[in-house]
């Protein structure tokens, strides 16, 4: 999360779900919350990086409102994590 401003769960939890998530940031930069999608696998590898890029803008968008001031990384890098593949523990 710290490198991409997004996790991304390919299958890790259970087969067949796909998960994406971003924290949520206050003004003094502590997460507070964070906002997640989980979609079957298939749907998420269709869409994979349109859905990166919503979740880190949502996060984004609401660390804003929180007063936090260094939200942009998390747009920024969400689309690089979409190239990168995740091997099997």
């Amino acid at each position: 999360i710290r490198d991409t401003g997004v996790a991304v769960d390919r299958e890790e939890f259970f087969p067949g779900l796909s998960c994406v998530a971003a924290p949520v940031f206050d003004d003094g930069g502590a997460a507070v919350a964070g906002i997640s999608l989980t979609v079957p696998t298939y749907r998420f590898e269709a869409t994979e990086a349109e859905l990166l890029r919503l979740i880190a803008r949502t996060a984004r968008r609401v660390s804003q409102r929180l007063g936090h001031e260094g939200a942009s990384r998390a747009a920024t890098t969400a689309s690089t994590v979409s190239n990168r593949k995740v091997l099997p523990s």
